[in-house]
């Protein structure tokens, strides 16, 4: 009997290992036809690629949107002059959700990259790489100088080259995908991030102009769009061609170390304000239901950030007393979407939902709340310069909201207060502010418009530029 035990047991060991194997093997394969099918659809050439994430989907009235692409995917749909593709990855606890819009322009590419980073690993040789960091101590004693901490701890040499290889091997990818259909331009959201920065070097090799499409609070402040310095004529090739900026403030602050190299700040608008407003979404939404709580008191929006307490001890006192006067919109960081149980108990506990609105809050389109919202509370976040695009004020918390909103304090709507007690945030609360807006009306010609004259700006660069 106990021979019996151990062969079953050696058995199923096996039989486990085996279905192990069949499932990476399953995967390798469904990697190489997804890479397979990218490749043919870039062969028939594509005029404009983009490259995205999952996390930037959207739901509204029950399909999916990109808040930062499908502006451009409408307009090159609806005039048929342009082809264009999306490539989308995901982030760890983000899903594919559909049905999506432009399903047609829209490709996965998390097996295909993969795919394409086994095969490199498992065939290509291996390379004896010599880093050549002449700067790196002077940047360590700068960091150590500017901060007071020990930058070698963070940024080894092993970490810099690291970085440096995967960057490298991510532009292989790309540079696979785009050589035989060489794309008119790359665009990319939050070029500093890994696929996009793959995105970016693959492009600047091919002399393909690259955009970075906006997707948040940029300024002097912001450690990667504002005050770069010694950056040469010809620009770096991790750096994107053009810069697509929501406001002025935006594009001065690229403007002033971009001005004398070929990097370049453009003027666009917010893409998901514009869309949104162009296929009037606010006019097919009910908003019965997410008004029938608030009962004629003003409504506070609340934006969380992953790096600060979520209820400090000001705004649970704020909450609890002004239970008569506001209903409080709490809306959670994309990034705290996997604590959405945790951070709903969280606020329970401060008021039950007499008061308080955390599910729809977080989970509806920005655009709609902020039609009805009376004031805007955060630390930093960026649903400041969009509340300012309806008449939203601000109040920052902390002084990093005033550090990294100085250009747009003055002209844009937002407000910075000092607050020391909960009395102080109360009483500038109770100021009477914005009441209902119907809808921000934006001409779709002048949206056009600006598409137009990127594709211009796109095609003098791909006239002028070699690789």
């Amino acid at each position: 009997m106990l021979k019996v035990k151990e062969s079953s047991s050696l058995q199923k060991n096996n039989t486990s290992s085996s279905a192990s194997g069949r499932d990476k093997f399953s995967v390798f394969v469904k990697g190489g036809i997804q890479f397979l099918n990218l490749k043919n659809s870039l062969f028939n050439k594509i005029d404009f690629v983009f490259v995205s994430n999952a996390a930037f989907r959207q739901e509204v009235l029950g399909t999916y949107y990109d808040r930062f692409c499908d502006l451009f995917l409408d307009y090159f749909s609806a005039v048929n002059q342009h082809s264009a593709l999306l490539l989308e990855f995901k982030r760890q606890n983000v899903e594919y959700k559909l049905p999506r819009s432009f399903s047609k322009s829209v490709k996965p590419a998390d097996s295909a990259i993969n795919f394409f980073r086994a095969i490199n690993n498992k065939f290509r040789k291996k390379k004896s790489r010599k880093a050549f960091l002449p700067e790196y101590e002077k940047f360590i004693e700068e960091i150590q100088e500017i901060l007071g901490v020990n930058a070698a701890n963070f940024f080894t040499k092993k970490w810099v080259v690291n970085m440096a290889e995967q960057a490298d091997l991510t532009a292989n990818f790309y540079q696979n995908l785009f050589k035989k259909g060489k794309p008119k331009a790359v665009f990319t959201i939050s070029y500093y991030s890994p696929q996009s920065r793959g995105a970016i070097l693959a492009a600047s090799r091919l002399g393909i102009p690259s955009i970075d499409i906006q997707h948040g609070v940029q300024g002097q402040m912001h450690e990667s769009y504002g005050r770069w310095a010694n950056v040469p004529v010809k620009g770096y090739n991790l750096l994107p061609t053009i810069f697509w900026n929501w406001d002025q403030p935006s594009f001065e602050a690229i403007e002033q170390w971009a001005l004398p190299t070929i990097h370049k700040p453009y003027i666009g608008g917010n893409p998901w304000l514009s869309f949104w407003n162009l296929k009037k979404f606010n006019a097919q939404y009910n908003a019965d239901y997410l008004l029938s709580g608030v009962k004629g008191r003003k409504i506070i929006l609340y934006s969380l950030q992953p790096s600060f307490e979520a209820f400090p001890a000001l705004i649970k006192e704020a909450i609890s007393r002004t239970r008569d006067e506001f209903v409080w919109w709490i809306r959670i960081h994309p990034r705290q979407r996997h604590q959405f149980e945790e951070m709903q108990q969280e606020a329970f506990k401060i008021e039950e939902n007499q008061n308080i609105n955390i599910k729809e809050a977080s989970e509806l389109p920005l655009p709609l709340l902020l039609n009805y919202t009376n004031f805007h509370i955060t630390y930093y976040s960026t649903v400041a310069i969009e509340a300012a695009n309806y008449n939203v004020p601000t109040l920052f918390l902390n002084d990093l909201g005033k550090l990294y909103y100085e250009e747009q304090l003055a002209s844009s709507g937002l407000g910075y207060f000092d607050i020391h007690t909960v009395n102080d945030l109360i009483s500038v609360l109770c100021i009477e502010q914005k009441g209902v807006r119907v809808e921000i009306e934006e001409d779709a010609s002048s949206i056009d418009e600006k598409i137009i004259n990127l594709i211009k700006l796109v095609e003098d660069i791909n006239n002028t530029v070699k690789p």
